[in-house]
């Protein structure tokens, strides 16, 4: 989320096709683009950092190894499964029958971590609202930093802000530039 400046309801629609590695002439992943809402009115395209896409792939590898069948069509983000074989009499659970986990699911797992981490303190008597929100606290990240380089309408594109329609490969080359700078 942090690399991409995707919406956290983004994760519903997630599956690993959207994905798509992004080479140099060297055959090196440099980054990869990212199809959010695909299928859907409000479809755009992002980019996510090399770092970013091999997590993810690492992350699937890791699925397949326990024995989920990985295709283009299986969700970014699934449930927690058994890493051990037990039978339940039902395949819940299990590696092999995948559930997909929803953006409510992600956004209890950010919460959970900033409590855990102590990054978030309760609310002290008369506030109504924590200073930043979690998962849209990536987005806004994203944002500040992107705009530092990026062109700023490259920005909004790439947050789903369509106003004008610039090639892609333009605007990969303005986030290529934003991501070597750190």
């Amino acid at each position: 989320m942090v690399s991409s400046g995707i919406r956290l309801g983004a994760w519903d629609y997630l599956k690993w096709k959207h994905v798509k590695p992004i080479t140099n002439d060297e055959g090196k992943v440099i980054a990869a683009r990212l199809d959010v809402y695909a299928g859907d009115v409000e479809q755009y395209y992002t980019f996510v950092t090399s770092e970013a896409y091999n997590a993810l792939k690492e992350w699937m590898d890791f699925r397949a190894s326990y024995g989920e069948r990985i295709d283009d069509n299986s969700w970014l983000m699934r449930d927690l499964w058994q890493t051990t074989n037990m039978n339940y009499g039902a395949r819940w659970g299990l590696a092999t029958s995948p559930k997909k986990l929803k953006s409510s699911g992600i956004k209890r797992l950010l919460e959970r971590a900033v409590w855990e981490q102590g990054i978030r303190k309760p609310l002290t008597e008369g506030t109504r609202r924590h200073e930043w929100k979690i998962a849209h606290g990536y987005r806004k990240f994203y944002k500040s930093r992107a705009e530092q380089i990026m062109k700023p309408i490259n920005v909004e594109i790439t947050m789903g802000h369509v106003y004008y329609k610039p090639t892609e490969h333009e605007v990969l080359d303005d986030y290529i530039k934003a991501i070597s700078m750190y």
